[in-house]
This record gives structure tokens, C-alpha cells and sequence, in this order.
């Protein structure tokens, strides 16, 4: 089973100004992001005030980010900045663009660059994101801890700081942090998830499907809990569980993978169309290649078993690409009497094989 892993958590974008008199005319705010851009524009040809200048360039980035336009985003979040260097939603912003970028370091920058100015627990929930994924966790903790702090009614850094002891191996740790996360914010479906992710890496099965339950709304949830389900054997609610998953994220392939090999478990006979359709949404999807060598074997389809093998050496990673092989080896060397012996000694030399 392909595992749904947990989410970080991260301070949101700031998208308002603080309330104050702004010459530009908002009486009729912009219905579209499009209307935003052009509101925004129109106003900086004639702003003369920095922090006039400083919210309608704030504003713009906001809505080029929201467009999908990343470039011009930072280009305005810098220009609000230029006109009033003391704007932290500006700093934090920018740093947010940077980050969902991976552009890790130069985020922390405009993280730290709003931090001081003033400390916040945004900011230094950033800042531990941003240097997490940066590989420095020393200072990660030390983030999260101060958050903690300053913000003691804050769920997301004892998540954060739970996923950080999961990756020393402190998994009764990363539990506790976990719960922490939930009993401050029981509402939010991704700190349960986080939780149940954690027990399941303790082996406390039962207590994380209770927490996959608890947050089954999202679509990794049901993955997991699926995964837990159809190793007790329960293959009914986990296949519905996995179609359900699917039919919200239409385009994830472990999903769809997962979905598959819980059909073929149960010998269901649409098994193959689900690795057939599953194999759609990815550039290299070995797992479907193998299972579908493998179905063919079964059947006795020689010639689709052998395709598929190919395939499956082919999209292979290097964790992948010895069972591959060996897929294909013992193929060619079941069936070499029904084949052309120079044609099987011919394919097992191609792909560096002894049979």
C-alpha cells in the first residue's frame, strides 16, 4: 500500500490590510482576481503616499498569487515592501511564495527579515518550516518550541514538533506531540490524520484507525484507513473506502494503485481495468506494469505477461529494479519451451539476465 505521509503545518497567507483611508476608491471591491490586478494597477499610477503604495502593491502580489502568477507576486510583495519595510504580512507572504517554491533558504530569509521587526507565532512557525526542509531540525525545534511560548493555545507546532520526533525515531514522543496537537484543536481533521499517522508507524493499529475515523473527510485518511482495514481482512470497506478516496482525487495514482491491489486481493474481476486505468495517471507506474505481468501470468497470456515484465523493468527505480528482473527471469524461464529459444535468450541478454 502506497502511505498518504502527514502534513506540515503552516501559518496562512495574509491577505488583508489593516483598515485604514486608502485614496483609491473601494466602494465597488473587484469581483475578480482579474478586476483585483487591474483596481490595484490603476491605483499605483497614482499613489504618492508609501503606505498607499505599500497596500495596493500588497494587495496586487495577493492576487497574483492567487492567479498563478508567481513571478509577478514576488515582484509586488517586494515592491510593498520597498515602499514600507516594516510590513510583516508583506515579509511573511513572500517567505509563504518562497516556500510552496522550494526555495527554502531564501524564505527563511524574508521570514527572519519579518521577525525582526517584530516576533510572531507565524512568522516562527514559517521560519521552522522553511529550515525543517532545509535540514537544519536544531533549529526547527527551537522554532516550534518558542511558538509554543508565545502561542500556548497554538495546535500546529506540537504537530510540527511531532513530526520532527518521528524523524529521530522518538515515536512515543511524536505521539505525545501529536495528541497535544489534537486535545488543542480537536476541529481540525489534519492533526488527527498527523496522530493516526503516528500510531500506525508505533504499530498501534487500533489506535490509529480510531484517528483515520476521525479525520475519514480527507482523502489520505481513507487511504490509510483502507490500508489498515484490508490487512484485517475487512476488503468490502476498504474498497469502498479507497473508491471514495479516488473519486476526490481523481488524479492521485497511489490512490488508484492502492484501490487496484485491494480489488486484486479480493479477486475481484475488475482488477485489471483498475491497474489499466490507474496506469493513466502516472509518467513510470511500475506497480501497475508488475501486477498486470503478473495477472496476465496467471491467465496464461505469455505474450502480455512478458510485455508487462518489460514495462515493469523499465519504469523501475533502483529499489525496484531487481524484483523486476527477477519478474521477468522467471517468466522467460517458465515459459521457454512454448517460446522461440533464440528470442528468449535474446530478451534475457537485453535486460542482463541469466536463464
Amino acid at each position: 500500500m502506497q502511505h498518504a505521509s502527514r502534513r506540515e503545518a503552516m501559518a496562512a497567507q495574509e491577505e488583508t490590510t489593516q483598515q485604514r483611508a486608502v485614496f483609491v476608491d473601494t466602494s465597488n471591491e473587484p469581483r475578480t482576481d482579474e478586476e483585483a490586478v487591474s483596481m490595484c494597477t490603476q491605483g499605483l499610477e497614482k499613489a504618492t503616499l508609501p503606505q498607499d503604495v505599500a497596500d495596493l502593491q500588497f494587495r496586487l502580489a495577493n492576487a497574483q498569487v492567487r492567479r498563478g502568477f508567481p513571478e509577478l507576486a514576488v515582484t509586488a510583495f517586494r515592491a510593498c515592501i520597498e515602499a514600507d519595510p516594516r510590513r510583516i504580512d508583506a515579509f511573511n507572504n513572500l517567505g509563504l511564495l518562497l516556500l510552496r517554491r522550494y526555495d527554502y533558504e531564501a524564505a527563511a530569509t524574508e521570514f527572519r527579515n519579518g521577525l525582526a521587526i517584530s516576533e510572531s507565532a507565524e512568522l516562527l512557525l514559517n521560519l521552522g518550516v522553511a529550515v525543517e526542509h532545509a535540514g537544519d531540525m536544531q533549529e526547527a525545534q527551537r522554532c516550534y518550541q518558542r511558538v509554543i511560548t508565545i502561542a500556548p493555545d497554538d495546535a500546529r507546532p506540537h504537530a510540527n514538533l511531532g513530526a520532527l520526533a518521528a524523524k529521530r525515531g522518538a515515536l512515543d514522543e511524536s505521539i505525545a506531540c501529536h495528541r497535544r496537537a489534537v486535545d488543542l484543536n480537536p476541529d481540525d481533521p489534519w492533526l488527527s490524520f498527523n496522530l493516526g499517522d503516528a500510531l500506525e508507524d508505533a504499530g498501534d493499529d487500533e489506535s490509529a484507525i480510531q484517528a483515520y475515523e476521525a479525520s475519514v473527510q480527507l482523502p489520505c485518511a481513507k487511504n490509510n484507513l483502507a490500508g489498515l482495514l484490508e490487512k484485517r481482512g475487512d476488503y468490502d470497506r476498504a474498497d469502498a473506502l479507497y473508491a471514495e478516496c479516488c473519486h476526490q482525487s481523481p488524479d492521485d495514482y497511489d490512490f488508484a494503485v492502492n484501490r487496484a491491489c485491494c480489488a486484486r486481493s479480493r479477486g475481484a474481476e475488475d482488477a485489471e481495468a483498475l491497474f489499466e486505468e490507474a496506469a493513466t495517471l502516472s509518467e513510470r507506474p511500475y506497480a501497475c506494469s508488475f501486477n498486470l505481468a503478473e495477472l496476465a501470468a496467471a491467465r496464461g497470456d505469455i505474450q502480455t505477461a512478458l510485455a508487462r515484465a518489460k514495462e515493469a523493468v523499465a519504469h523501475a527505480d533502483a529499489g525496484e529494479i531487481e524484483d523486476a528482473r527477477e519478474l521477468l527471469r522467471a517468466l522467460l524461464e517458465a515459459w521457454r519451451d512454448s517460446l522461440d529459444d533464440a528470442n528468449v535468450i535474446e530478451d534475457a541478454l537485453a535486460h542482463g539476465l541469466e536463464i
